[in-house]
């Protein structure tokens, strides 16, 4: 029993040895990456053969050169042709291995397995490397497939695109395909109507022949085609249409593209700054924008400066500057002055506008408001006036009294006035009792007169 136990013992520390070495025993294996990771919907016409293309990538540790081992699994084993292996070189993040699926006596109908790709240590030698056996790192791709012996024709448009293009210049088409079949597609030819976006009146026709197309691969196709230049300055989208055998079999609208007049793809520029001339002004004051803007392309352009004036995140106003014709490599200043009504914080975005383009944006701001600084020194002004009004008024008020006294001495009898003045207290001694009322009457009819007034007058 104690010799069973024994062994035991040494089983387990046995096994604690290899689990040790394995794990801390410092090799050469590196990891790998794989895109896609499944290959599916593939059907193959027996004796013919397809590429499928993957993406092998190192691990971002790894460094030096990688062995990459192909080992397809046995099911598919006589169907999966190409390299056995290849190498990622130090420097490259990823290969692109192409799989070749070449059925030549495989039974028609539905096919499937792994095919794994293992990292292999460059700079190992089991001659001379005996410390213990290596980890291999790797990833597998399964692998879909149907065969048959019927050919299948199947396509699709996957994007059409039409670059910008200028009114003496051709129209450059790119076309990606991806020919879904088992077989190889000559189209007998592709038909293209262009319409203006802003007159659909205005429809331009274009075809192309069936020997200026190349023939549809199986997988993904990009083609590039070139068409004469019929178009006047204006926004476009075309259709394209794909014929084979009288049939249409694809069809697909392209981007909006933009036809210009000659020289304008050719200009470009860059805005430098938009600026205000200060941060704050008084509300009584004209605010000062200011714009620097260089011509990068390779003609002259005519450029004017807008400014979108916004209040608290609302647009007030949008204005545009006068136009500059801007020489080749040159830099002009915009200048333009707004008037506001109210005073508060205010934001504006500035951008210049040339050959049909746009500059990218500047955003600024300004303050307006209105001092109090400014009314305490109105007020200080007035005080000030108040002073030197009250320092000149005692001559003036001399001559006024002896210009008033002067002109009363001429207007009226200067005798009887004094008398007037040095008698009349006398009065106050010895005045006769008179009546305090009166009646007025009408000297025709002798009837009173109400609310009579009488005016004496001296003659």
């Amino acid at each position: 029993m104690e010799k069973l136990h024994r062994i035991k013992q040494s089983l387990y520390i046995v096994l604690f040895l290899v689990l040790f070495f394995l794990f801390t025993i410092s090799n050469n294996a590196h990891a790998l990456g794989i895109s896609p990771a499944i290959s599916e919907g593939v059907s193959i016409l027996r004796g013919t053969e397809q590429v499928r293309k993957f993406i092998i990538s190192r691990g971002s540790d790894d460094f030096g050169d990688v062995k990459v081992v192909i080992i397809p699994e046995e099911g598919i084993k006589d169907i999966i042709k190409g390299e056995k292996s290849f190498l990622i070189l130090e420097g490259q993040d990823f290969v692109e291995y192409e799989m070749i699926i070449h059925p030549e006596a495989t039974a028609n109908g539905e096919h499937k397995g792994i095919v794994s790709f293992m990292a292999e240590p460059t700079n190992f030698d089991p001659h001379k490397d005996s410390i213990g056996p290596f980890i291999k790192k790797g990833v597998f791709a399964r692998v879909y497939l149907s065969v048959t012996g019927d050919e299948i024709v199947s396509y699709t448009i996957l994007d059409a695109n039409i670059k910008n293009t200028e009114t003496d210049k051709n129209i450059e088409l790119s076309l990606g395909i991806n020919n879904l079949g088992n077989v190889s597609v000559e189209p007998d030819y592709i038909g293209i109507i262009i319409n203006e976006i802003n007159d659909n009146t205005n429809t331009t026709s274009y075809i192309i022949n069936k020997n200026k197309i190349p023939i549809i691969e199986l997988g993904i196709n990009n083609f590039d085609f070139e068409l004469e230049q019929k178009l006047i300055e204006g926004e476009y989208r075309a259709n394209i249409h794909i014929y084979k055998d009288d049939k249409l079999g694809g069809f697909i609208s392209t981007n909006i593209f933009n036809v210009f007049a000659k020289g304008t793809m050719e200009s470009s520029g860059e805005l430098l700054s938009v600026e205000a001339g200060k941060s704050e002004y008084d509300l009584t004051e004209d605010v000062q924008i200011s714009a620097k803007f260089k011509n990068t392309g390779s003609v002259p352009i005519d450029s004017y400066l807008i400014l979108e004036l916004y209040k608290e995140n609302v647009l007030i106003d949008i204005l545009r500057s006068d136009e500059i014709n801007v020489s080749t490599g040159a830099e002009v200043l915009f200048s333009k002055e707004i008037k506001v009504s109210e005073p508060g914080d205010y934001q504006f975005v500035g951008y210049v506008n040339y050959s049909n383009k746009q500059s990218g944006s500047i955003v600024n701001k300004f303050i307006v408001s209105q001092k109090e600084v400014l009314l305490m020194k109105s007020n200080d002004f007035f005080e000030e006036a108040t002073v030197v009004f009250a320092d000149v008024a005692t001559p003036v008020l001399t001559i006024t009294a002896i210009a008033s006294i002067v002109a009363m001495t001429i207007a009226f009898d200067f005798l009887p006035f004094l008398q007037y003045i040095f008698t009349a207290p006398i009065l106050f001694f010895w005045r006769r009792k008179r009546k305090g009322f009166g009646t007025i009457y009408n000297s025709l009819t002798k009837i009173p007169v109400d609310l009579a007034v009488v005016r004496l007058f001296k003659v």
